[in-house]
């Protein structure tokens, strides 16, 4: 009997792990971070967003070597809304070409993973 509970306990862990994804978005200023990262949230898109200053880029554009500084956004979301998301993100981001990436969590607090599947719209009722 105890090892069905435990066998019960390893599915939904990794079953609600591969629901949920961090997604990392750089952006240039503090106002437009708090835009981006409001706007997830009010959408559902995201359950949380952390803001984290003081990001140094070295990128390559235009031919052109660049350095700036930027801050990170790290939102946390349900896999299954990385598309609306990134969408979304392209709509509203200044830059002509945006970073949006996105990570699994694989592994962490199931209450916190549950807090992320509670406050983001669930794409397959929609």
């Amino acid at each position: 009997m105890v090892w069905k509970v435990w066998l019960y306990i390893c599915f939904a862990m990794a079953s609600a792990h591969k629901a949920v994804s961090a997604i990392y978005i750089t952006i240039n200023t503090i106002e437009n971070a708090q835009m981006l990262a409001r706007g997830l949230v009010e959408n559902q898109l995201a359950a949380c967003v952390n803001i984290i200053p003081g990001i140094q880029s070295i990128y390559k554009w235009e031919g052109v070597i660049n350095q700036d500084q930027e801050l990170l956004l790290m939102a946390k979301t349900r896999t299954e809304l990385i598309d609306e998301l990134t969408s979304w993100v392209k709509r509203n981001h200044p830059y002509q070409v945006c970073e949006v990436i996105s990570v699994p969590i694989t592994g962490g607090n199931l209450d916190y993973i549950q807090f992320l599947l509670n406050n983001t719209k669930d794409a397959s009722i929609e």
